[in-house]
């Protein structure tokens, strides 16, 4: 079976061809590399696969299905960040959901869901590290107070000290 299929795919941008005529096969398993100079093709075939970008004409097929009915077989990282800086992070992980075919409501539970996960480690992080903090803040006024005092009254102000913080 073929993973992918391209047939006499070409692309313009207004005057100018890009892809002229491509043809490929790739089965199933087969590794493949595309290589060329800069301003080639090869990133504009790649989206185009990816269904990120349209063909001007030609047939694409990923695994028999059509590029853009085929989203949840394609792993697709661009060579830039196609982000917007004018977007939030949850207006940008929706743009791109729309891109992989995702609803409205769909892309929003799964960006809702991601954005709780990560305010839930967040949340957790920061009070692991006030934990830690006081636990530095409870050792560094035992040291300045045993320092302070000689030995043995030292040792009876840090007990009761102590015996008063884990009361509360």
């Amino acid at each position: 079976m073929s993973a992918i299929i391209l047939e006499k795919v070409t692309k313009h941008y207004g005057e100018n061809l890009v892809l002229n005529g491509v043809n490929l096969k790739i089965s199933k398993g087969e590794f493949y590399a595309l290589m060329g100079p800069n301003g080639s093709g090869k990133t504009t075939l790649i989206s185009i696969i990816a269904s990120v970008k349209s063909p001007s004409s030609g047939k694409i097929e990923i695994y028999g299905k059509k590029p853009e009915k085929a989203k949840e077989l394609i792993g697709y990282v661009p060579q830039e960040n196609f982000s917007s800086p004018l977007l939030t992070g949850k207006e940008n992980l929706m743009y791109f959901a729309g891109l992989l075919g995702y609803s409205n409501s769909m892309a929003k539970k799964i960006v809702d869901d991601a954005s709780s996960e990560i305010q839930r480690k967040k949340d957790a992080a920061f009070e692991e590290l006030k934990s830690q903090v006081a636990e530095i803040a409870v050792s560094a006024a035992e040291k300045i107070i045993r320092e302070s005092l000689d030995a043995q009254k030292s040792k009876q102000v840090v007990d009761k000290y102590l015996n008063e913080v884990t009361k509360n």
